[in-house]
């Protein structure tokens, strides 16, 4: 390294940290590119899979395919001494900017008001394991959810939630960057309802009003967040650190979305809930059994912002073809539509989508979820069923809302109960074409006693003690009418008198 130094030259191994006492360095041949400065000459190791040290207690047994990260670090030299350095610009106030956003949503939940009796301390000792490079990625509970389909689910131990925040916060706005408008998952903005709208409005401008013909092709991706190659996907996130935000402890995020991305939670688990849940899940829709080159655990708060990044050119691509044809493209998260002018330039699109996503995205199309049919047919997209001139909302959408109808009939749920669960479904169901569907709910419901609608918008449940006091104002209402007619008529009668 000093021969190095003198020279102006790269070094062609590592094996010279160790003899100038450089300890903890283990690593095979790797790369050291030298690069002057004023006071000091900085030797940047570059990332390798065959590259390792154990600053952080990380170890990669010069094995590629497994799940520990390499560590970005820099080598100096400064009056002869060889030091490591890796600058880190995280501040208190982001940690904890970050924590109060995760408490948003988490306050009732018992490891939030354990973590938060003592908040200022947990931070603080939070900030000094990020700043030091000790953090350490803690058990992951794990449980599987029945709604609307059966899935396995990592939920993260609150402390490394903040950590998931604070990623987000940072990064959220250059990954934004890179998407395009017509991407409606998980984003500031967007949403099913804006999705829904905007299909609308691109099968209308598309078919010209629904006057020409038009075809919808409708794909999903199979087993998406269990299919993600993290590499590929480590190499997107390095380029936005790097080339977009490119600070100068671009190093050290680096480091540590390394250690969000390659963890394998289901290595460090506990198990909540039923355990034959999972062995009832479909092959590769499971995490456990898997050698940790794929797939993104469902369930953290980084995983829906890598996964719509890891499609973002994929996103691109396939706009360029759509807009030939003078078409129109949209997404939401695994599940996207192309509408096309003709049906030779959807199946077109369609084999250039099965090509790129298996040749850089290492993806594939579920083969029994590709739809493709005449616009007048309509498609189904995020809940909602899209055709010309109308919009309504899926049939399992309206069997859950009759269900709840149901239970309450069946004395199995209060009013209030029935008013909470309906009052979701009304709010989803108004903005489509579904007054029908809402006046039918409300037939079938069997006790309307304190149950009173607003033009079939919502529900709303009378007070006992009012609606006590209304039946009465009612009974008596006749006989007061009766008495103020008979008053005035003899009133009338003494005036002619």
């Amino acid at each position: 390294l000093l021969q190095a130094k003198s020279q102006n030259r790269c070094v062609t191994t590592i094996r010279e940290c160790v003899l100038y006492g450089l300890k903890g360095v283990h690593a095979r041949p790797a790369s050291v590119v030298c690069r002057r400065a004023k006071d000091k000459t900085v030797y940047q190791c570059q990332n390798s899979s065959n590259n390792a040290y154990y600053y952080s207690r990380s170890a990669n047994n010069n094995n590629k395919n497994n799940s520990n990260a390499v560590e970005p670090f820099k080598i100096s030299i400064i009056k002869g001494h060889i030091v490591m350095q890796v600058t880190c610009m995280l501040t208190l106030e982001d940690v904890e900017e970050a924590f109060f956003d995760c408490n948003k949503q988490k306050r009732n939940k018992d490891a939030a008001v354990e973590y938060y009796k003592n908040y200022e301390a947990n931070n603080f000792r939070l900030w000094l394991d990020l700043r030091n490079m000790t953090y350490r990625i803690g058990k992951s509970i794990a449980f599987c959810v029945i709604y609307p389909t059966l899935r396995e689910v990592m939920a993260a131990k609150y402390r490394d939630r903040i950590v998931h925040h604070i990623l987000a916060l940072k990064f959220e706005p250059f990954f934004e960057r890179l998407m395009i408008d017509t991407s409606f998952g998980c984003r500031k903005g967007k949403g099913t309802l804006l999705g829904v709208t905007t299909a609308y409005r691109q099968m209308q401008e598309v078919s010209n009003g629904f006057t020409e013909d038009a075809w919808v092709l409708k794909c999903d991706i199979k087993s998406y967040y269990m299919s993600i190659d993290r590499q590929i996907l480590m190499e997107m996130v390095e380029r936005v650190v790097v080339d977009d935000y490119g600070g100068e402890d671009a190093d050290w995020w680096l480091w540590l979305w390394r250690k969000i991305i390659f963890h394998r939670p289901e290595l460090d688990c506990e198990i909540h809930g039923d355990p034959r849940l999972f062995k009832m899940l479909e092959k590769g829709k499971s995490m456990f059994g898997t050698d940790g080159t794929k797939c993104l655990p469902i369930g953290h708060h980084t995983s829906r912002l890598l996964a719509n990044v890891y499609l973002c050119f994929f996103d691109k691509y396939i706009m360029r073809l759509v807009l030939v044809g003078n078409g129109a493209y949209g997404r939401y998260m695994d599940d996207w539509y192309v509408i096309c002018k003709r049906k030779e330039d959807a199946l077109k699109c369609l084999e250039k989508a099965r090509e790129y996503l298996r040749v850089n995205l290492r993806l594939e199309l579920h083969p029994k979820k590709i739809y493709l049919q005449h616009v007048s047919k309509g498609f189904a997209f995020v809940g909602a069923v899209i055709k010309p001139h109308r919009i309504y909302v899926r049939k399992r959408t309206f069997q859950m809302a009759l269900k709840k109808v149901k239970l309450h009939n069946k004395g199995q749920a209060t009013d209030e109960e029935l008013c909470m669960s309906l009052n979701s479904y009304f709010g989803l169901m108004r903005h489509y074409n579904t007054y029908a569907l809402r006046w039918m709910l409300w037939k079938n419901i069997g006790n309307k006693e304190r149950l009173c609608s607003v033009r079939m918008n919502k529900l709303i449940v009378i007070n006992a003690k009012r609606h006590n006091d209304n039946n009465r104002q009612q009974e008596a209402a006749p006989a007061q009418r009766s008495d103020t007619r008979l008053h005035n008529r003899r009133h009338r009668q003494s005036e002619n008198r």
